[in-house]
């Protein structure tokens, strides 16, 4: 059913040329009652906030979703194509059956959207709940993944080249954070919802080690973002091979 699916997305809506933009996310669907199966209680992402967290009893979904431009409408739209069940450890337990992260699971569902498209480019787009190693250290060749990371990463220049003596090394000297880093800002004209805006960036490139092991990440961090006051920064992954 997920091929069939898939399959009529990529005749009828999907540009033939150029990368595919895909999305991943989890979403919430409230159930109210004690024979609902695989439900658990999850946070609520609609009613959180940063001070307090609410939950509600239901389902989790996982999903992938291909990203479609109108130009007619100039708008975009996300359209659902795979889903997969997140149970939580609890429910797993009663099951008998191993526990697997959300992560993991959006990780299997990218890997089965690029099995069927191997000739095809994507590139998804994801919140920093999905930026860690679970996720990019299982990109398809044919997979960019762009995401927020953090101020704060731990980050490293790539591993020098191994000479034959000890160890190979994994990853270079330790290089500064994105809060840290000293290089001047540019100015960036960009298009934010069909308005223009002017935005500051800086460009660089550095292995988190932790999320990415050896692999070199492209990290661009963001100030003047209308609407936000937090600098922020965001990363793309290149599909290992």
């Amino acid at each position: 059913m997920a091929s069939r699916c898939w399959s009529w997305f990529s005749r009828t809506v999907v540009p033939k040329t150029g990368p595919v933009l895909l999305a991943v996310d989890d979403t919430l669907a409230r159930h109210t009652g004690k024979h609902i199966a695989s439900a658990g209680m999850h946070r609520d992402p609609l009613l959180s906030c940063a001070n307090r967290l609410f939950w509600h009893f239901g389902h989790n979904w996982v999903v992938v979703a291909v990203v479609v431009h109108f130009p007619r409408w100039n708008k975009s739209y996300s359209l659902p194509v795979l889903a997969r069940l997140y149970r939580t450890t609890k429910v797993n337990e009663a099951l008998g059956l191993p526990h697997r992260k959300k992560t993991e699971l959006a990780s299997e569902l990218i890997a089965l959207v690029s099995k069927h498209h191997p000739g095809r480019g994507f590139k998804v787009v994801g919140d920093n709940a999905f930026v860690n190693r679970s996720v990019f250290r299982h990109l398809p060749g044919n997979v960019d993944f762009v995401g927020r990371g953090r101020m704060d990463a731990a980050l490293y220049d790539p591993a020098p080249e191994y000479r034959g003596v000890g160890r190979p090394r994994v990853r270079g000297d330790k290089v500064a954070s994105p809060q840290n880093r000293r290089k001047k800002w540019c100015a960036l004209e960009v298009d934010i919802y069909g308005r223009p805006a002017t935005v500051k960036a800086r460009v660089f490139k550095a292995v988190w080690y932790r999320v990415s092991y050896n692999k070199e990440l492209l990290f661009v961090v963001i100030r003047d973002w209308p609407g936000h006051v937090k600098i922020e920064p965001f990363l793309d992954a290149v599909g290992y091979g």
